[in-house]
């Protein structure tokens, strides 16, 4: 509307001629008569092109103005693209919040032209004049931009989608082992992938399962995750669980994977994420040092009983002090195996395996002798990690309050989720 009436207003108000204009005066009439006959006197030389052309404040200028122009139009064509692909505004729906900024610019450009005159009279040079107003405007738009862009960001990272962002997500569907997965130099790792990591260290990606859980993925499955700034890894998310967002660490179902192995593989983890595995110790510390985590276990018999337990507090820490886990709060119906008051809880124990005892038991390396490895004290009461289906007493996968240190559960997953 406003267009059409302008439109109308110039053909209204518009001449051809200063002359004939009806609101004219004589004394304006004839200053233009005579400017013009004084500018058809002036002799007409040769363009110095050269000068101009190697003159350095007529390239500043037109740099200026070319990176005026250039705001400009990237105000005019991007601002509503910006809105809503960036913001996720409706244009359509916003109404005048949608042209303030053009009217921002309609009525800070006269007023910054007023200024700049106001300045340049009294204060300072026409040169800083322009400088200052050039760099101002210039740089405080971009700055604007820019900043607006950063909170996105950092709301983004509060509200991580998969569907806005797939290239985040990575399943494993090429490469099956943990050893594998978590190098982004292997050749299963494609470019794209690589190039996510780069991008997640100077980004808050999700560092957990729950955080993919609390923006929209409700499917169990593979994720990468980042914990910290240092390399990301796979783990297995239990989306479905008690509420879902739980990151496994710890799976048997089959016996398909020998538990009964040294510190390196346990530190760095071994198994496939799509059957049994065991996560590992470094990327243990990592997650649980990220959040407050909640440390759970379900375990079935070959009888088709479940039970879980949970502990509201875990933490391990890392190689330098033997991953020590630190382990209270327990709740469930499996009974309280990990930190009971009797000297067969894990608090405060380091982990053991067949090539380095760190438990209580002076008289024995309980890896050795329970077939796994594990946070034993002297020795245990729940034998996670043992033989699947079989060995002697308390070597099996065991939990003595459930099933008794004689039975071997059929099936274990022990994950974490933060508090």
């Amino acid at each position: 509307i406003f267009g059409i009436m302008w439109y109308v207003a110039w053909f209204v108000l518009a001449f051809e001629s200063p002359s004939v204009h009806p609101t004219i005066t004589y004394d304006e009439r004839s200053y233009i008569e005579l400017t013009a006959v004084n500018m058809e006197e002036v002799s007409h030389g040769t363009v110095p092109w050269k000068s101009i052309l190697t003159s350095g404040p007529v390239w500043a200028i037109i740099i200026a103005a070319f990176a005026s122009d250039w705001g400009l139009y990237v105000l005019l064509i991007c601002v509503p693209l910006f809105l809503m692909d960036i913001l996720h505004y409706e244009v359509a729906a916003m109404g005048f919040a949608a042209a303030a900024p053009f009217v921002f610019k309609s009525l800070t450009c006269p007023l910054a032209g007023v200024t700049a005159d106001l300045l340049r009279r009294n204060i300072l040079s026409t040169k800083t004049v322009r400088r200052v107003f050039y760099t101002t405007g210039i740089s405080s738009s971009h700055w604007l931009i820019f900043s607006r862009r950063m909170n996105v960001i950092k709301e983004k990272r509060k509200k991580f989608k998969i569907e806005s962002a797939p290239a985040w997500i990575i399943h494993a569907k090429k490469t099956k082992y943990v050893s594998q997965a978590t190098n982004p130099t292997h050749p299963s790792v494609s470019a794209s992938e690589r190039s996510t990591f780069a991008f997640c260290y100077f980004l808050d990606c999700p560092k957990n399962c729950l955080d993919y859980y609390q923006n929209g993925s409700k499917t169990d499955g593979v994720y990468w995750v980042y914990p910290d700034d240092e390399e990301p890894f796979q783990v297995l998310c239990d989306m479905t669980t008690d509420g879902g967002g739980w990151t496994t660490f710890q799976r048997r179902m089959d016996g398909s994977v020998d538990f009964y192995v040294d510190w390196e593989s346990y530190k760095k983890g071994f198994g496939n994420l799509e059957g049994e595995f065991w996560l590992g110790n470094d990327y243990l510390h990592r997650l649980t040092a990220s959040a407050n985590m909640v440390f759970r276990i379900d375990m079935e018999d070959y009888e088709g009983v479940r039970r879980f337990a949970e502990y509201t507090t875990f933490a391990v820490a890392d190689e330098s002090v033997d991953y020590r886990v630190t382990i209270d709060g327990y709740r469930g119906a499996a009974g309280n195996a990990l930190a009971p008051s009797d000297r067969n809880g894990i608090r405060n124990m380091s982990f053991t395996t067949r090539d380095r005892d760190n438990d209580d038991d002076s008289g024995k390396n309980c890896a050795l002798a329970y077939r796994g490895g594990w946070w034993y004290s002297a020795c245990h009461n729940a034998n996670p990690n043992g033989l699947y289906q079989g060995g002697s007493h308390a070597q099996g996968i065991t939990w003595a309050p459930f099933r008794g240190q004689d039975y071997s559960l059929k099936h274990t997953e022990i994950k974490l989720r933060p508090a």
